[in-house]
């Protein structure tokens, strides 16, 4: 594969098309599974008769995976092709989907992190994808799988506890409906392999280049991606059990959960539109950053007053910022393969600082039995995201190495 846009794989459908299909399909893979395990923490921590701290590594290690396989992807694209690396990564989160129902919790544990690492795969290489196949129409197709990750994650925690309640299952087969959506990408991306080895373009993968360790750019996105990613990763995780603590029930601790991916819908479709508009996305930084800001500092004095407003106002604000992260990876970039390097490494570098997140304030909760300090240091990661944004947010080129 040489970064070529290639001719539609499946016989009968433009090519516009099943791009758009194959696009969306892997996007609603990238946090479901992952954030679907919010809602239930609790649950899973009282059961198992884990600590804050353990609980917490559930939603830490597949952040903790991002920053470990994220540079990897542009190496397995390079040896093995964009599209098999694709499908590769589906088929670890339905493989992980189904390990995690095992009933040891080594088996909770090694699911989550397989989970991880396909949803890291597919992190950096959705937007090589899309700069490959759709280099005329970034912007309205990163709007696409901005909305669709999001949609993912809304799905996620609200359907867990629902569907416990209507069933009368456990956590565990809750959280394996995640199989299905997964399935499902496996089958959107198995034409694209096969038109690939047809078509003799499978491999080689991208060709080898310079690395972006000495770019200003790369590491003003790294720092940015790093940051905000911190504050989304926090907030999933412990938002329920927060507002839990403050006296609200689990089913709608979950959908407080769920109202603010929600409504990161509308920030992450206007985002892209608006951003490929102009030649600086700079502006975006501090209207980010106040949208995040003033809700998290509502929901930290007062959390069981106007939630659902300072939900969706946070939403929209955290859905913003990773439609113009995503946005910044191929306006960057050259090139699809540049896409990757920059997508390896700002997601590499910025998810394992992210990782920590969930983790820390998990941590400080556990040392000051409240969530005030713990929600008052997310907070204060939104000043580095800020600076970093804006710099980041400049008309300007990482080289093509």
């Amino acid at each position: 594969m040489t970064g070529r846009p290639i001719a539609s794989p499946i016989p009968g459908l433009s090519k516009k098309w099943a791009v758009l299909i194959a696009v969306c399909i892997l996007a609603f893979n990238l946090r479901g599974s992952m954030i679907a395990v919010a809602p239930v923490l609790e649950t899973i921590q009282r059961e198992l008769g884990l600590s804050g701290t353990a609980a917490g590594m559930l939603t830490t290690l597949p952040v903790l995976c991002f920053g470990a396989i994220s540079p990897l992807a542009p190496l397995l694209a390079r040896r093995f092709g964009l599209d098999a690396t694709l499908l590769l990564a589906v088929t670890a989160i339905a493989t992980g989907s189904i390990v995690r129902m095992g009933q040891p919790v080594a088996l909770l544990y090694l699911g989550t992190f397989t989970i991880g690492a396909g949803i890291a795969l597919l992190n950096v290489l959705i937007p090589a994808f899309v700069k490959r196949e759709a280099p005329s129409r970034v912007g309205m197709m990163t709007s696409l799988y901005t909305m669709l990750l999001n949609a993912g994650a809304a799905t996620g925690s609200a359907l867990t506890v629902p569907v416990m309640n209507a069933t009368g299952w456990s956590w565990r087969p809750a959280l394996g409906i995640w199989t299905i959506p997964a399935v499902v990408a496996i089958g959107a991306m198995l034409p694209w392999v096969a038109h690939q080895r047809r078509n003799g373009t499978a491999t080689p993968g991208f060709a080898r280049r310079r690395g972006l360790w000495n770019s200003a750019v790369a590491w003003q996105l790294t720092i940015a991606m790093g940051t905000q990613s911190m504050v989304f990763f926090s907030v999933a995780a412990w938002l329920p059990t927060m507002l839990q603590d403050a006296g609200m029930s689990e089913a709608r601790s979950g959908a407080m959960l769920s109202i603010m991916t929600l409504a990161g819908l509308g920030g992450s479709v206007i985002t892209p539109l608006l951003a490929n508009r102009t030649r600086s996305q700079s502006w975006l930084s501090p209207v980010t950053t106040a949208l995040c800001a003033i809700p998290l500092v509502a929901l930290t004095v007062a959390p069981t007053t106007l939630t659902a407003l300072w939900s969706a106002t946070l939403g929209f604000g955290l859905g913003m910022i990773i439609a113009f992260m995503l946005m910044l990876m191929i306006l960057r970039a050259p090139s699809a393969e540049r896409a990757s390097d920059l997508g390896g490494m700002a997601q590499g570098v910025g998810y394992l600082f992210a990782s920590m997140g969930p983790l820390i304030v998990g941590a400080i909760n556990d040392i000051t039995g409240g969530w005030e300090i713990p929600f008052t240091f997310v907070t204060l990661l939104l000043v580095p995201y800020g600076i970093n944004a804006w710099l980041a947010g400049r008309n300007r080129m990482v080289s093509e190495g």
